[in-house]
């Protein structure tokens, strides 16, 4: 079993041929990626899945915010009404088109950029464009840049004309506490659903952890690894300045 996987794996890099996905009933095509063994067997991301299909309606308006190839794109486009996707990185752009063109996605929308506070181009650095830790910050190996345009989130609303979002799922690679000021008006009165994957560090500055608790002060509820929180334990939770998922609701 172990050495037909290896062998697929060969087999579909060399021909770069798409491969089916499989998760929780729903099938999409996907060009091939190391992670899509992982997706098929529910071990990558598998706690934003289990959102979708619990919170995610047929009539729901979904936005990926830091979209990469387009998995969770197209696992929400299953079920929503519409997708609009963000991703400045011009290499997973390139594979999400290509999986747009495969899938014959009619409800997803692709934004070819990123979030900022302000309109304009920034550097974005990675050690491999295409992986899924591209950042706006130079970590440690990560030599590679490129110039990318950003976005505020008022602007990217305008530009497709969206009035209420249901479900915001953002993983931007620590650029979401830049992100989080510009969206508290708009998440105070309509409320989405946001998943955010939190990328702290004990050397984050604390506006940024006062701009994060700002925003989820919206929120009645919690969720972090299938845990139910208030407001005053996901409060505690941030102020350790350790990275974590939470689902706010």
């Amino acid at each position: 079993m172990i050495l037909k996987k290896i062998l697929e794996m060969i087999y579909c890099r060399l021909l770069n041929k798409p491969k089916k996905v499989y998760l929780n009933e729903k099938v999409f095509l996907m060009k091939y990626d190391f992670i899509l063994n992982s997706i098929n067997e529910g071990r990558w991301e598998k706690e934003i899945f289990q959102y979708l299909d619990d919170y995610l309606k047929p009539k729901d308006i979904f936005v990926d915010v830091g979209a990469w190839n387009g998995v969770i794109s197209f696992y929400a486009s299953k079920i929503c009404k519409q997708c609009f996707s963000v991703e400045p990185d011009t290499k997973a752009i390139e594979w999400f088109k290509e999986n747009i063109r495969l899938n014959k996605s009619k409800n997803i929308i692709l934004n070819e950029f990123g979030f900022a506070n302000h309109n304009g181009r920034v550097k974005l650095y990675s050690p491999s464009f295409g992986k899924s830790i591209s950042s706006v910050f130079q970590n440690k190996g990560f030599m590679k840049e490129e110039w990318i345009k950003v976005k505020t989130f008022q602007e990217f609303l305008n530009i497709n004309k969206i009035n209420k979002i249901d479900f915001i799922k953002m993983d931007i690679e620590g650029a979401e506490f830049e992100i989080f000021p510009t969206m508290i008006k708009y998440c105070n009165k309509y409320k989405p659903k946001l998943f955010v994957s939190l990328h702290l560090k004990k050397e984050i500055e604390d506006k940024k952890i006062s701009n994060t608790i700002e925003l989820f002060k919206i929120y009645s509820s919690f969720i972090v690894e299938n845990e139910i929180m208030n407001f005053k334990e996901i409060k505690n939770k941030i102020l350790k300045k350790e990275p974590f998922d939470v689902l706010c609701k």
